[in-house]
């Protein structure tokens, strides 16, 4: 049982240093491969790489971190995860173009930046849907539609 435990630790740490080091060439390849490296919204095998091992990584570091104020901070917000999910792409795109536009370009500030920026977004978007009905009715529609079973 201990051996058990001891392995599926291993081939945890394994699986994050594979992922990590995916990740950190995605992210290094996109900064210097120069031209239009901004547009992660297609489907390339470097930005579609670093994106799919963030995913691993991100579990990672969660499933690790103490039950501190930063956990339960990020665990109030996983009941919202379809809202984030659904606001964050068109958030993010956004976001890049009007940092664009004002002058950052570097690879780095823009990653920390546009992340910063769409969580806040979609933290509102969140928070407006606990205030507003008409935006929660777009989330979840099946709360507002009337549960009628339809004749045979």
């Amino acid at each position: 049982m201990i051996k058990q435990v001891h392995l599926e630790k291993k081939i945890q740490n394994v699986f994050f240093v594979i992922a990590a080091i995916v990740f950190l060439m995605g992210a290094i390849q996109q900064y210097f491969s120069g031209g239009d490296w901004y547009h992660t919204n297609l489907l390339l095998i470097g930005n579609f790489l670093t994106k799919i091992s963030s995913i691993p990584i991100a579990f990672y570091f969660f499933s690790r971190l103490p039950k501190t104020s930063v956990f339960d901070y990020f665990v109030k917000y996983g009941k919202y995860s379809l809202i984030i999910y659904l606001i964050h792409a068109p958030v993010t795109s956004i976001v890049r173009v009007i940092l664009l536009r004002v002058g950052l370009s570097n690879y780095f500030v823009l990653m920390v930046g546009i992340t910063v920026i769409t969580w806040y977004v979609s933290v509102f978007v969140c928070w407006l849907s606990q205030k507003i009905s008409l935006i929660d009715m777009v989330f979840s529609p099946y709360k507002y539609i009337a549960h009628r079973k339809v004749p045979a």
